[in-house]
């Protein structure tokens, strides 16, 4: 009997959320979803309203688990690559009868770019992007409502398939050109790449758009600077810009997250700080397209990862999750990224604990389209932000002395790691209608990394400035500035470089440009400007890039000789500071790195009367959440939360987060929180307060549901869902239902599960007093807001 309500309960569930999703859809919001490899089953059951299928194949069981998960409840969408043909169906010619093995994406010494040494990476001709098309429709057929294309990847270290060939002489007229026989080789090729993955977005979304209006379309790719290390080309704020696109999945895996960033003069992981950039560059992608979805992932098992602990795991996951709910204006979720890898019934289950803490963790995401609002910190005492170009990787693995991805971290990292938060912010977006400047005191710029495609954007940055904006500078190595035909020396332009011609803009009139490294051991600060007397002089800056100028109309910082190396100068109601400096010199050591905080913090003081000191830990509020990240000793908050990733999902009124942690709280001071009797609930009761604190639904619908242990009662205990006082209380009520397959009932305990729905309630009991351990398996039932 008890077997039957079971199935009768998932049953009811699945229908409640297709009814869900349904209300959703016709309210405009967007659905949080998971993309799998696997066909559905009952132990990949989670509590979110769509799943992806990632159709490796066109062929079964692929396109049939699209429907088998609609059947399940679930909004149906599909996930394909850009640019994978994993398995080589349209390479081996199983799909139009020919082979194509000159689109596989190769290196100069002819190695083939494959994954698992089989499957291929492609060069997206016109006839792959009839296939990955083809291949969409097909998925359309089966009820998909939404497409995500995947991985935009085009290799930098390749471009000597003859298919790049080829589409370089289309594209340019001339025969193809090695990429590594010069640096402006090199940009042409990564300028071809860049629009290869465009090409292929309008070939596949636009011919959706024409022919399936209704269906969604989204791109998911990581960042700018995570996929620096793959010499990726992807233009970001140009696909998401793109008419026949609605949204983006912002990749910020857990992988990308732990990659180490130069701090201090070393490779450090700062998974929180990195994870922290990379999520709020997506969510400013979203703000510069205003109407265009925005989805963050929360990846809590990585790839190559099955070698980590589960604790190791809960710690990153914490990470992403604390970085992810700081940007209010992203409140679309992809998550779990594969839940094969923590639902699976191998080695890849993951322990109770950890799945129940992320049945919390989605339930707390569900609730946050009701948040969007800014959040409140203490961490940004001025509004910051650094320009992030869709140029960024232009330059990687190219030939000369280019710039890496360090360039943009060694600005950004030492700030936040001591507490004061900058966001990346997408160059190409500060041109829309939607302009995020206008958001940020200051802004960061450098253009060593990446090369500005038009003028347009020094022309916002002045008037930005001239607006009361701060716009700092920094910049010390020239490659690929000399290429021919850039607009900045071409069409009437002679400028050597795009700074230079912003320098213009600003009427500095810089004259005597040398570049170089420098021979000083220290640059002393220029008597006649506060801002350097602040800062003060900068040690070890023997062997740095520079750009410096010996005249212009400017106020000096810092100079070598003659020559100046950093100035300020005001314009309009704003200022623009120029240090010509290798950015890499902030992070390549200790003493940089304390220099660029001090830059912030005198930029603060001199030109904002704004306060800028270093903190041990970065918090926020976001409606009645607070996310914390301690950096440096024991970060202690009071009150009385419930700790969100804690499984037992305890009241605190004190919670401890040691150094290189992170935790998500939610406030309940407001609730009254009682004890509630052994009998309490009975089928068809609630426990009133416990339902409406910690459980009520907003979606229009009232369904929930209640799970706990009870103590031992022998011991003439009530059951306790929480007492006010004390750091942690035991027993603790605990508000979702757990996410594992298996669910063991000790001796001497109870569990009772009470179910309501449209005012009707059915009682389960599963074990009894003093009985031996039961084993229970069940399938996860859907999360309730907490």
């Amino acid at each position: 009997m008890n077997e039957k309500v079971h199935s009768q309960a998932g049953d009811n569930r699945d229908r409640s959320r297709g009814a869900v999703a349904e209300r959703r859809r016709r309210a405009g919001e967007r659905l949080h979803f998971f993309q799998t490899g696997q066909d559905y089953r009952t132990h990949l059951h989670l509590p979110v309203d769509a799943a992806a299928p990632y159709l490796f194949s066109n062929k079964d069981p692929y396109e049939n688990a699209i429907a088998n998960y609609g059947n399940a409840g679930y909004e149906k969408m599909a996930m394909l690559s850009f640019t994978h043909d994993f398995d080589n169906r349209y390479v081996g010619g199983f799909y139009d009868g020919s082979t194509h093995y000159d689109i596989v994406q190769k290196d100069a010494a002819g190695n083939l770019k494959q994954h698992l040494g089989t499957h291929s990476y492609v060069t997206p001709t016109a006839g792959w992007n009839d296939y990955v098309r083809d291949q969409a429709v097909k998925a359309i057929g089966k009820g998909a409502t939404t497409i995500i294309l995947e991985e935009p990847e085009l290799f930098g270290d390749a471009g000597y398939e003859d298919a790049f060939k080829a589409e370089w002489l289309a594209y340019y007229g001339t025969a193809w050109a090695n990429p590594a026989g010069s640096e402006a080789n090199f940009l042409k090729a990564s300028k071809l790449r860049s629009y290869l993955l465009q090409r292929e977005i309008d070939a596949v979304f636009g011919y959706i758009k024409t022919h399936y209006p209704t269906v969604k379309t989204y791109i998911a790719a990581h960042s700018q600077l995570s996929y620096f290390p793959w010499k990726n080309p992807y233009a970001g704020q140009e696909g998401l810009a793109n008419a026949s696109v609605d949204g983006i999945v912002g990749q910020a895996w857990s992988n990308t997250m732990e990659a180490g960033v130069l701090y201090e003069g070393s490779s450090v992981s700062l998974p929180f700080e990195n994870g922290y950039l990379d999520y709020s560059y997506f969510a400013q992608l979203g703000r510069a397209n205003p109407g265009k979805d925005v989805a963050l992932i929360i990846d809590p098992k990585g790839d190559g990862y099955s070698a980590k602990s589960w604790d190791w795991l809960a710690d990153m996951n914490a990470h992403q999750l604390t970085a992810a709910l700081s940007q209010p204006n992203a409140y679309r979720y992809e998550i779990p990224i594969w839940p094969e890898r923590i639902m699976g019934i191998d080695e890849n289950e993951a322990p109770e604990s950890f799945k129940t803490a992320m049945a919390n963790e989605i339930t707390v995401l569900n609730d946050m389209h009701n948040y969007t609002g800014a959040i409140a910190t203490p961490n940004r005492p001025l509004k910051a932000g650094i320009l992030i170009s869709d140029t960024t990787n232009w330059q990687a693995g190219g030939p000369g002395n280019t710039a890496n991805q360090d360039s943009v971290y060694s600005l950004a990292m030492p700030l936040l790691h001591r507490g004061f938060l900058i966001d990346g912010v997408p160059l190409e977006g500060i041109t829309a209608a939607a302009n995020p400047l206008s958001q940020y005191d200051v802004v960061y710029v450098s253009y060593d990394l990446m090369k500005p495609q038009s003028s347009a954007y020094n022309i916002k940055l002045r008037d930005y400035v001239n607006g009361g904006g701060i716009v700092v500078y920094f910049g010390g190595r020239t490659p690929y500035e000399n290429t021919p035909n850039q607009w900045w020396n071409s069409g009437g332009s002679s400028y050597a470089s795009p700074q230079d011609h912003l320098l213009g803009l600003f009427g500095i009139g810089a004259t005597g440009r040398t570049a170089g490294t420098l021979s000083n051991a220290t640059l002393s600060a220029e008597a006649g400007s506060a801002l350097a007397a602040g800062i003060g002089s900068l040690p070890s800056t023997s062997g740095v890039g520079y750009i410096g100028y010996t005249g212009g109309s400017f106020t000096p910082m810092y100079k070598q000789g003659t020559t100046t190396i950093a100035f300020e100068k005001s314009y309009g109601s704003g200022k623009f500071a120029y240090f010509g400096i290798d950015p890499y010199y902030f992070g390549n050591s200790a003493g940089g790195s304390s220099k660029m905080f001090n830059i912030m913090q005198n930029i603060g003081s001199v030109y904002k009367s704004a306060s800028v000191s270093a903190q041990n830990a970065i918090s926020y509020t976001r409606g009645p959440y607070k996310g914390i990240y301690s950096i440096s000793g024991t970060a202690v908050e009071t009150g009385k939360y419930i700790d969100v990733l804690d499984p037992d999902l305890q009241v605190v009124t004190t919670r401890k987060v040691a150094p290189g942690k992170s935790a998500l709280l939610k406030d309940v001071s407001g609730a009254t929180v009682t004890t509630i009797p052994p009998r309490a609930v009975r089928a068809g009761q609630q426990p009133g307060d416990q339902r409406e604190r910690f459980e009520h639904r907003r979606d229009g619908q009232r369904r929930f549901e209640y799970a706990w242990r009870a103590p031992n009662l022998k011991q003439g205990r009530p059951r306790t869902a929480a007492r006010d006082g004390g750091e942690r209380q035991r027993p603790q009520h605990a508000v979702f239902a757990g996410m594992g397959r298996r669910e063991q009932v000790g001796a001497g305990q109870i569990l009772e599960r009470s179910r309501r729905r449209d005012g009707d309630g059915e009682l389960e009991r599963r074990g009894r007093a003093g009985e031996a351990a039961d084993q229970i398996r069940r399938r996860s039932g859907r999360c309730r807001r907490l």
